[in-house]
């Protein structure tokens, strides 16, 4: 009966996300985001089990942004986008396309993704969509275990 309470939460945060209104969530972003990179790539902090948007194809930087629009264009920013995707799809039961593209569906999915750390977790995030390092920080992503060939969720991988 453990899953009962992270469906009725994510329920919580997506009809939360649906009415526009936000809990807890900070006002503004941060002077020091405006700074920040456009993820280019992706890259895996524990060897390939998980994969999270980072600056540049393998580069281990993971203090970048992706909001709407990002990926149309393809090439590694294609990578960073499908990262996010994965773990809005796998971890958050967000109903949206894995495609590589940062759309309206994408940027719902992350303001339900920041709205649901803000009820539930008081991460004070700004509900904007942006995909940054706040909402990385308190992401959960999936982690592939290939032993038992399945995914697993898991938060705050770096």
């Amino acid at each position: 009966m453990r899953a009962l309470p992270r469906v009725t939460a994510l329920l919580v945060a997506v009809l939360l996300a649906a009415t526009g209104l936000t809990v807890g969530a900070a006002q503004g972003a941060p002077a020091a985001a405006a700074a920040l990179a456009h993820c280019h790539g992706d890259s895996s902090p524990d060897g390939g089990h998980t994969v999270l948007p980072s600056t540049s194809p393998n580069s281990g930087n993971y203090n970048c942004l992706l909001d709407y629009g990002d990926g149309f264009a393809g090439g590694d920013q294609y990578y960073a986008v499908r990262a996010l995707q994965e773990a809005a799809v796998l971890c958050y039961g967000q109903q949206i396309g894995i495609d590589g593209q940062y759309g309206t569906n994408t940027k719902q999915a992350v303001k339900n993704i920041q709205n649901f750390h803000n009820v539930f977790g008081g991460a004070g995030l700004t509900v904007d969509g942006v995909y940054g390092p706040n909402t990385r920080s308190v992401m959960a992503w999936p982690y592939y275990s290939f032993t038992e060939q399945r995914f697993y969720c898991w938060g705050r991988p770096v």
